[in-house]
């Protein structure tokens, strides 16, 4: 039996490894080739965003804010991944 909680669990970071426990395959291959690049994405905007703004500047309140900014994309389609796989989980169980 797939527990929902571990479906959730595993789709804190958006590779969609909830989907591909679910065996969603399409959703996982989704989920996976949006995740990566905005993993990735984040983490090279942050650090050309902090190097650029904050070690040969001082940086305002507003700087520090834009650094971290990058990271809501993949800190929102996270959220979204463990919401909507736990669902999909409840609905495979109620068809059944």
């Amino acid at each position: 039996m797939k527990n929902e909680t571990r479906v959730a669990t595993m789709n804190i970071a958006p590779l969609g490894f909830g989907y591909l426990y679910l065996k969603e395959y399409s959703w996982f291959a989704l989920t996976f080739f949006c995740g990566v690049p905005s993993i990735f994405s984040a983490l090279v905007m942050m650090t050309i965003l902090s190097v650029g703004m904050c070690v040969w500047h001082g940086c305002s309140d507003a700087e520090q804010a834009l650094v971290l900014a990058p990271i809501a994309l993949t800190m929102t389609l996270s959220l979204f991944t463990m919401m909507d796989a736990k669902n999909r989980r409840k609905k495979s169980v109620r068809r059944r």
